[in-house]
Formats: structure tokens, C-alpha cells, sequence
């Protein structure tokens, strides 16, 4: 197996002649974008390795079960298709059934909803509502927004229950932190209220749109030592932490202060909340070996032909090695102080900034510029969706490193609470990151005791906030 993974071909970056031995896809994300592409392109029946992936099922049938009702996987999948112009063509094949489907696992998945409170509502927002942001309430404001973000919503091929499809999952895509706001919810409320070509943008599409390609925002260079790259410029969190739902309490309901930022003396110990390990039907690399009847003189499978001339970094398996792999570890640490909320209660109380970002927040805060020199820098922007130097400290900051620390302090022991942060993040590892996953790999040996009694090492799995399942791998 090592030596088929290791000769594999990578349908996802070109033509694949049909007499490879075997192919490799860098997460199942990976995989349902090259089928789509071929199943769109009519290409599935020339490549053996479809037929070991579907069984007896057509395409279409295998997409509705396996991937439609799935939200952590139809994002990184559209991210992949989109990066190749083919999101917009998969999207005007399904039909509203299938396309309510993907929306209801999308909102699910990632806790996002395209329902919308009034504007002029002082009222707490009801249960799956957003909590509406007041810096940019207009809806010609978000309307406008989202067609910079997302032009294929103007598509004249798409219905409207595929616009509102298309909005949501790319524009948690290439604008995370806007797509988490109220303000998706109401530039898709503008866009059927509007109807499509209802003004001069749709008219600036080219005509590619109208054969079902989608046209992708203007490429930026792919540097792999960073991760996926996106194009949304840094929303600043707020200046106080009413949203991070306090450390060690119960998370604070949304229109509410912050609990106290000191741990409780009854806290649990951090293993005790723990993320759970994401749903078994996930891969990290999936390897599919020809049957031996294959002939080795077939002809080159042709590649598709919209795709991008950059392959996108969604496509790609990023990966760097970092002397900060345990910054990672903090993301249970997160999740057991409730700052973000994990795949059990997806619609908890969520900091106002991405996980990522936090993490390079912390980082920077405790290891200063050598954490910034350091591949997982870049890496964390990457994931984020921000430039690399366009992350302000904020002036919460301050008490909440405090408080985690005072609770990794009780989690940890006194015999380690000299330098948590070099204990805690100091350990040498290789990150893989993929559209869907990222992947910390560590040594065994270098795996203190005291982490694992804290549950620092437990596998985090799918975080809505992350918008990607995290797990460790000690070898």
C-alpha cells in the first residue's frame, strides 16, 4: 500500500492516464470534486477508479447520499470546484429538493443560518436566528457585498433555492467571518428580492457564467507554504469580549456581557469537555488501486476543461513543519472553556474571531516574532482567510490569556505551571492541511503525561467555526 500511495496519481492536479496503478486523493473532499468535474464533463466511464468509488450507483444517486446531506463536506468540495470553475455547473444540476438538503446541512454543519431578525428589532433574537450587526446593517450594502464575493450567485442558470446555495457555501469559502454575520443572511434576501439581472453587476459577468462556469475571484498566488487561500480582508473583532462566553462558565447569551474572565473554582478538567473524534466516514487520504486487469496501453484520461491555470491550495495538501505543533492543543482548551463550540452543540456561543486566528493570537502573544517567523504562522492566516501581518491584538486579549493559562495551570499541575506555553506548545511536528481537514503530526515520544491526564491530545474533530475536523497523529 505504501508503494501504490506513493506512485499514486492526483486527478485533482491534471490528466491521469487510466493506466495508473493507483490514485490518491488528499481528503474525501478532494474526491467529490474530481468526480463531479468527470461526471460533469462525461468522463466518469473512462476511469477505472470510479467504478471502485460508486459501486453500482450513478454518480448522481452517490452525490444525494453520500455528500448532499453532509455540511463539512459540500464546503471544502464546492471550495475545490469553485477554485476550478465548476461549482456553478454542479449547483444548476440539482434540483430544490437536493439543493434545501445542502443548505439545511450547511447551516447545521457550520451554525450559520440565512435567516435574518428584522432590522429595526431590539428584541433577543430567537433560537436560529443571527444576532444582528449593527456596523453594516443595509441590505443594498450586503447585497453588493455578496455579488463581490460570490459573482456567481448572478448566474442566470440558477434557481433561487441554487443562488441561496451558491451564497452560502462560498461565501463561507472566501468570506468566513462576513458569512458567519447577519449580513449573508440579508444580501440573500436582497438577491430573490431583486431576482437575477436585476442591475448592472450581473451584466458584468462574462459570458462563461452562462455555460455553467463559474467565474472565481481574481487568482492570487498559491504559496503552499501557507494553507487554502481565500480573499476576505480581516473583519476586527469587537473591542470587548461580550461574545466570548466567558472561561470556565457557561457560554453568555449573545446580547450579554462576558462572564467573569477568571475560572471557576469548580471548573472540569479539560479532558472532561473534549471535542469527540469527527464522524468515521471522514479520510484523510483515500488511495484507490486499479484493478489488475487494467491495460497498461489505455489513453490519457483528458482534464477538464475550465480549470484554472493555478491549481488552488484547496487542492493541494498543504504541508509545513512547525517548533509550535502543541499550539494546536489549544484548541481543546477552547473548546472545554466554551470560547468556540464543537460539532455536539454547533450553535453554542462562538468568539467573534476565527479559531485560527485565536491560535496566532496566543502564539504571537506568548513566543513574540519568532512564532511569527515560524511556516505555522502563515498557515493559521491561511485557515483564517486573512493577510499574513492584519492581525490586531484586541484588548481583551490580555485577561483571557490569563485565564486560560490559570486553567491549564489547574489542568496541567503546579509541577509544570513554570512555562505552560513552552510546555504546552513547544513540540516539533508536520501539519497537513487540506480544504476539509488539518492534520497535526507529532512524536509520541515528545508527549508529556500531564497533556494526555489534561485531554490536551484528544482528536478535536469538526469545529463549525474552524469550518475544518482537526485531529493528532503521534508516531
Amino acid at each position: 500500500m505504501a508503494r501504490f500511495a506513493h506512485e499514486a496519481a492526483r486527478p485533482a492536479l491534471g490528466a491521469v492516464p487510466t493506466s495508473a496503478a493507483a490514485v490518491l486523493f488528499a481528503d474525501e473532499a478532494e474526491l467529490v470534486a474530481c468526480l463531479v468535474r468527470d461526471w460533469l464533463g462525461g468522463r466518469v466511464a473512462d476511469c477505472w477508479w470510479w467504478r471502485s468509488v460508486l459501486g453500482d450507483q450513478a454518480p448522481r444517486e452517490w452525490l444525494r447520499r453520500r455528500v448532499l446531506e453532509r455540511g463539512e463536506l459540500m464546503v471544502p468540495a464546492m471550495a475545490v470546484l469553485a477554485a476550478g470553475r465548476d461549482a456553478a455547473a454542479w449547483l444548476a444540476r440539482l434540483d430544490d429538493t437536493e439543493a434545501a438538503a445542502a443548505i439545511a446541512a450547511i447551516e447545521r454543519s457550520h451554525a450559520v443560518s440565512l435567516r435574518a431578525v428584522a432590522e429595526d428589532s431590539t428584541a433577543r433574537p430567537r433560537d436560529g436566528f443571527i444576532k444582528m450587526d449593527r456596523r453594516a446593517s443595509s441590505r443594498p450594502r450586503a447585497f453588493e457585498r455578496l455579488v463581490e464575493v460570490v459573482p456567481e450567485v448572478r448566474a442566470p442558470q440558477l434557481r433561487q433555492l441554487q443562488r441561496r446555495l451558491a451564497a452560502l457555501v462560498l461565501a463561507l469559502v472566501r468570506a468566513p467571518l462576513w458569512a458567519r454575520s447577519s449580513q449573508l443572511a440579508l444580501a440573500v434576501h436582497e438577491l430573490e428580492r431583486a431576482g437575477p439581472g436585476a442591475d448592472g453587476q450581473a451584466r458584468e459577468i462574462p459570458e462563461a457564467i452562462e455555460s455553467g462556469i463559474a467565474v472565481p475571484r481574481p487568482a492570487r498566488p498559491i504559496d503552499m507554504t501557507g494553507a487554502v487561500q481565500v480573499h476576505e480582508p480581516l473583519e476586527q473583532p469587537a473591542e470587548s469580549p461580550d461574545a466570548t462566553g466567558g472561561l470556565g462558565g457557561s457560554p453568555a447569551r449573545p446580547e450579554e456581557s462576558a462572564a467573569s474572565a477568571q475560572p471557576r473554582e469548580d471548573a472540569e478538567p479539560l479532558q472532561a469537555q473534549g471535542g469527540q473524534a469527527e464522524r468515521s466516514a471522514a479520510i484523510a487520504r483515500t488511495v484507490v488501486e486499479a484493478p489488475p486487469m487494467q491495460a497498461q496501453d489505455s489513453p490519457v484520461v483528458p482534464a477538464p476543461s475550465a480549470r484554472s491555470k493555478d491549481v488552488s491550495a484547496a487542492e493541494q495538501a498543504a504541508r509545513i513543519r512547525t517548533k509550535f505543533g502543541g499550539i494546536f492543543y489549544l484548541l481543546n482548551a477552547a473548546l472545554a472553556l466554551k470560547l468556540y463550540a464543537d460539532f455536539t452543540s454547533p450553535r453554542g456561543s462562538n468568539l467573534r474571531i476565527s479559531p485560527w486566528d485565536w491560535l496566532a493570537l496566543i502564539g504571537r502573544d506568548w513566543f513574540g516574532r519568532e512564532f511569527v517567523r515560524d511556516p505555522v504562522w502563515k498557515l493559521l492566516a491561511g485557515l483564517a482567510g486573512r493577510e499574513r501581518r492584519r492581525l490586531r491584538r484586541p484588548r481583551w486579549l490580555k485577561s483571557q490569556i490569563e485565564s486560560l493559562l490559570a486553567r491549564l495551570a489547574l489542568a496541567l499541575g503546579e509541577e509544570h505551571s513554570a512555562d505552560i506555553p513552552a510546555f504546552v506548545c513547544r513540540h516539533p511536528a508536520e501539519i497537513a492541511a487540506t480544504a476539509s481537514r488539518v492534520d497535526v503530526h507529532l512524536a509520541l515520544s515528545d508527549l508529556a503525561l500531564a497533556l494526555r491526564i489534561a485531554g490536551l491530545d484528544r482528536d478535536p474533530g469538526w469545529i463549525p467555526a474552524a469550518g475544518r475536523s482537526i485531529a493528532f497523529h503521534f508516531e
